[in-house]
């Protein structure tokens, strides 16, 4: 089955330079993807999301919503888990690439920054949802990563970093504490991990911890960071700003 999805996620990405160098006549690097400190924007990104992941978990563990156990795992798991890496940068960054690399500046081109950022972050919620154990605020909080993420190219316009942040939150989330990844579960991790709490907007359910109220709290301390950075670096373009005189 891995097989099969890494096989999809490199055709879907594929077919999309394709599209960007041949149709429309323009740069791989005018998607993000810039050969200049590649590893150490994805590297970074990849750090990024597994704090993210990370402080969603404690959140998680210090209000007893949830409790993790290590597994006593031999050398031949371990080794499948750390190679399972690739595939999830792969898979996330796939993702990324179709909605923040081309749908995102395609439709602000056409429109404005606030209707590239909906539309991307919306079409994002929207293939989530007929995953299993799916609810209305696991999509909510699929669509906050997606203005997120949106708000990370803003600062970085680099397609690298979100590649390492998407691809370390799944990573992190399935293969290390043992979640459900949007409703799926993992082959392997390094923990397993019990839901203590049948409250749902709490634990995650079914979909994971990334259904779970915790996680809408850190991605709108993301967002707001992110937000409050580009403001102060005058990055911030005008249509997101908010003045007095909108609110009178």
């Amino acid at each position: 089955m891995i097989f099969i999805q890494l096989f999809l996620f490199f055709f879907i990405s594929l077919a999309l330079f394709l599209w960007v160098k041949c149709v429309e006549k323009r740069p791989f690097s005018s998607l993000g993807f810039f050969k200049e400190n590649w590893f150490k924007e994805l590297a970074k990104g990849f750090l990024i999301g597994s704090a993210q992941f990370s402080l969603i978990v404690v959140l998680l563990l210090v209000t007893g919503v949830s409790r993790l156990e290590l597994k006593h795992l031999s050398l031949e798991p371990f080794l499948f888990i750390i190679a399972l890496i690739p595939f999830w940068i792969l898979q996330g960054g796939t993702e990324e690439l179709v909605t923040r690399g081309w749908l995102f500046p395609t439709v602000t081109a056409k429109s404005n920054i606030l209707v590239g950022i909906l539309i991307s972050a919306g079409l994002f919620g929207a293939l989530h949802l007929l995953n299993p154990g799916v609810t209305l605020l696991s999509i909510i909080n699929i669509i906050l990563d997606g203005i997120f993420a949106c708000f990370y190219m803003l600062k970085t316009d680099n397609m690298w970093g979100l590649a390492g942040i998407h691809g370390a939150w799944n990573f992190v989330q399935g293969n290390i504490y043992g979640i459900q990844v949007s409703g799926q579960g993992a082959e392997a991790s390094v923990f397993a991990y019990n839901t203590k709490s049948s409250v749902d907007w709490l634990s995650g359910g079914a979909f994971g911890a990334e259904g779970s109220i915790f996680t809408s709290l850190v991605l709108i301390l993301s967002i707001a960071y992110l937000y409050w950075s580009l403001k102060k670096e005058d990055k911030l373009p005008a249509v997101l700003q908010f003045r007095k005189s909108h609110l009178t």
